[in-house]
């Protein structure tokens, strides 16, 4: 009995594992999407899933004489364009109060409402014939999804998230006038002794505001330096 009970228990970590493999499965399948990867046929992509993810012996069952899922047992599938449901809608209202919103800045809000991609990995899980009824006849079927955006907004560095995000700040185009500011805010600040420390138009996606690392403290302190 307490023999049945660990083998049980290793059987039901591999089928964690199966699941685990195919929530990563379902990632590089999204991403490899979005990102416009020449794709295979639909067979040659779920047999290169099988031998990137659950071909090896980390899936072997609890004796040692099959694998949890065979190459034949894995499938996918793939969706791009707007999101499902209620949130096409939203994303399709927001998008057009930006877009307006754009027209102040003179810049172009390059975001696609269609650039939704959804990956899924579904995995049969080979029937046990080692276990006892009624383990051994079970039809284990598992499903994993994924989903990411696709538009520019993934960016591969802080400089681009800078460009992209000025089209939402109108206060981006007084940044060219900072020279002249901060000798203005010299005769400024001896009324007003903050107002050296104010910047125009300042994006910095990388940089963590300083009242995101401590306690909290007065306001005063934590304006963020134009250096």
């Amino acid at each position: 009995m307490f023999l049945l009970l660990l083998l049980g228990g290793i059987t039901l970590s591999g089928y964690q594992e199966v699941q685990r493999r195919g929530t990563s499965a379902a990632r590089q399948l999204a991403f490899q999407s979005a990102a416009h990867f020449p794709q295979a046929t639909h067979q040659e992509s779920a047999q290169r899933l099988y031998a990137g993810h659950f071909d090896d012996v980390g899936l072997l069952d609890a004796v040692g004489r099959s694998r949890y899922v065979e190459s034949d047992d894995i499938a996918q599938s793939l969706q791009i364009g707007a999101a499902p449901g209620i949130a096409a809608d939203a994303a399709g209202l927001l998008l057009s109060l930006l877009e307006a919103g754009s027209a102040l800045t003179g810049r172009k809000l390059e975001l696609d409402a269609g650039g939704y991609v959804s990956g899924q990995v579904t995995a049969h899980l080979a029937t046990q014939r080692w276990t006892p009824e009624p383990f051994r006849n079970l039809d284990l079927m598992l499903r994993q999804p994924y989903a990411i955006l696709s538009d520019p907004w993934n960016s591969g560095s802080p400089r681009q998230v800078r460009d992209l995000a000025s089209s939402l700040v109108p206060t981006q185009k007084l940044a060219e006038l900072s020279n002249a500011w901060q000798a203005l805010a010299v005769p400024l600040s001896l009324i007003e002794p903050t107002i050296g420390k104010l910047c125009l138009g300042l994006i910095e996606p990388d940089t963590v505001p300083e009242d995101r690392l401590g306690p909290r403290i007065h306001a005063v302190d934590t304006w963020r330096l134009c250096q």
